[in-house]
């Protein structure tokens, strides 16, 4: 009675008490389990779905929910059968087609995904995650050219999102063309300056062809217009440690530290930077203080 009035914390503190002396009951365990998935713990979720088959395979929402568990507790075989099942269905919502596809290209089933979007219907409103979404699962399944047919596509479509210039400068590379790369990258910068992943995305690939000083310059300039991203700094850090510029690395690392202390890596790269100019002793502080913060986490 609770669930059908959408009293979902009432209905789950009985059937709590309900599934302890009955756990094998399907239609309690059926309802606990999306409870459990609403709520984003999906160990359970996958764990009281599993006791619930019929009702499951009876419910396309039920069985994305499910499938979704699986994918989040590393169960990828369990969840592509359940989506290979669901692919098949007939008389899927537009929406929970799409859904399909995406958690496909999470399964890593590319082939299937690349088919379940291709059969979207072509009024899907969704655009540019169709498009994107196909794209990715070209990218995932090796066929560069496909995906950066299809996001130069979007592009020209005027059809954009930062993430969009991101995989396409990451698939220009892996096809072998390092200048389009760039220019990909330049061009998510161009229009979207206040987002640092395209600035990252240059420094990288500029430090994999030993360009450190375009690496340096981008990351400055990304600096200037996005001042409280630490990966920025971090980054930073890193190209001016391989510059041998020790002093100003030191500087970045605690900045980036300043704004993300609860990330690890700006601690590692500091110590080493400290170990590179023979302070141990102030790289092992700057190790403990990491390790400390760390378990702090944890024991949170």
């Amino acid at each position: 009675m609770y669930w059908q009035q959408n009293l979902k914390e009432e209905s789950a503190r009985e059937l709590e008490k309900v599934v302890q002396l009955f756990p094998t009951d399907a239609p309690v365990n059926f309802i606990l389990g999306q409870y459990a998935y609403e709520k984003g713990n999906y160990s359970r979720a996958a764990e009281l779905l599993a006791k619930a088959p019929a009702q499951v395979q009876a419910d396309i929402r039920v069985s994305l929910m499910e499938a979704e568990a699986f994918l989040k507790t590393g169960n990828a075989a369990a969840a592509g059968q359940e989506l290979d099942r669901l692919a098949e269905t007939p008389g899927l919502a537009a929406e929970q087609q799409f859904k399909v596809a995406w958690l496909l290209g999470q399964a890593k089933r590319y082939g299937e995904a690349i088919r379940a979007f291709q059969a979207l219907p072509q009024g899907y409103p969704d655009v540019f995650g169709r498009y994107y979404g196909l794209a990715l699962a070209y990218f995932e399944d090796g066929q560069y050219g496909k995906c950066t047919e299809i996001l130069n596509g979007l592009s020209a479509r005027g059809v954009a999102k930062p993430e969009l210039f991101s995989l396409l400068g990451v698939a220009e590379e892996k096809d072998g063309k390092t200048l389009e790369a760039y220019n990909a990258f330049r061009q998510g910068i161009y229009k979207y300056p206040k987002d640092a992943r395209n600035y990252l995305n240059i420094a990288a690939l500029s430090v994999r062809h030993f360009s450190y000083d375009v690496a340096l310059q981008v990351l400055s300039s990304g600096i200037s217009q996005i001042p409280d991203d630490y990966r920025l700094f971090a980054t930073r850090g890193v190209v001016r440690t391989l510059r041998r510029e020790l002093t100003e690395a030191q500087s970045d690392y605690q900045r980036a530290l300043e704004l993300a202390p609860q990330e690890s890596n700006p601690y590692v790269a500091l110590g080493i930077c400290y170990m590179d100019q023979n302070k141990y002793d102030k790289a092992a502080a700057i190790f403990q203080k990491g390790i400390d913060r760390q378990l702090k986490d944890v024991l949170l």
